[in-house]
């Protein structure tokens, strides 16, 4: 487990991290998409995320898909003002389950409200840790 300091509106994707988080000072916001794409490979693209240009449409014709080309990050101002705030992390508060428990992901995305220090541990290191414990 290592220490980490993250600034103000950084932006955690945690169903892609490589870790789990341990929030040790600091205030993080957990926020739920306002927009739901997929990009030209299939994959889920989160919203912290512009969209360039619509691509095609899936079989529903409901679901945008963009090429790797066609995506750009936003400012975390754009993705509190969009998305839609489902939780604070504060001291002692965890979060990244979702990168090793894949039936978790949500694409939900973790933003920094304020300058944090967290605790880190590699997803593969607490997975071998836990099969140990059981």
């Amino acid at each position: 487990m290592s220490m980490a300091l993250f600034k103000k509106d950084t932006i955690f994707d945690v169903d892609k991290s490589s870790a789990l988080y341990f929030v040790k000072q600091g205030q993080l916001s957990l926020f739920e998409p306002s927009v739901r794409v997929l990009d030209a490979a299939g994959e889920f693209v989160h919203t912290d995320y512009l969209l360039g240009r619509l691509g095609t449409m899936d079989e529903s014709g409901t679901t945008p898909r963009f090429s790797a080309q066609q995506v750009l990050r936003l400012p975390s101002e754009l993705l509190r003002s969009q998305g839609t705030m489902l939780h604070v992390f504060l001291e002692a508060s965890f979060f990244g389950e979702s990168s090793a428990f894949p039936e978790l992901q949500h694409g939900w995305q973790v933003i920094a409200d304020t300058d944090t220090e967290l605790l880190q541990i590699g997803v593969a290191t607490f997975l071998c840790q836990t099969s140990i414990a059981e």
